[in-house]
């Protein structure tokens, strides 16, 4: 797993959507956001996509292809130090689960200096 910083100020996480079917297929990409908090926002760029379809998380893959995602996750301020949240990127053809990953996200821990010139 690779994290990314954007410009938005949340993390990514670099992902790939497969097909192995022999033919162009369109994929739904859905988001479980598990423990993660309400006011998190979760955003799935698709960069290198042949086409999406009008219902906003499905993409045409090419046949026997893989395209790279990015996923975009930025907490909200009300988050503590030591926190753990979970979520889930699920890819489904027709309504049945293709492949998929579960993350867990950690809020880094709060660094408090004690003694020192800084």
């Amino acid at each position: 797993m690779r994290i990314k910083h954007d410009k938005r100020g949340g993390e990514g996480i670099a992902i790939a959507l497969n097909n192995p079917y022999d033919y162009p297929d369109y994929f739904s990409v859905e988001i479980d956001r598990g423990t993660l908090p309400k006011a998190a926002k979760v955003d799935v760029l698709l960069p290198k996509a042949e086409s999406t379809h009008p219902e906003s998380h499905r993409v045409l893959i090419p046949a026997r292809s893989r395209i790279r995602a990015n996923v975009f996750l930025a907490l909200p301020n009300t988050v503590t130090p030591g926190d753990a949240f979970r979520f889930s990127v699920i890819q489904r053809r027709k309504g049945r689960i293709m492949g998929g990953s579960t993350y867990e996200v950690r809020v880094p821990p709060s660094v408090i200096r004690i003694g020192g010139d800084k």
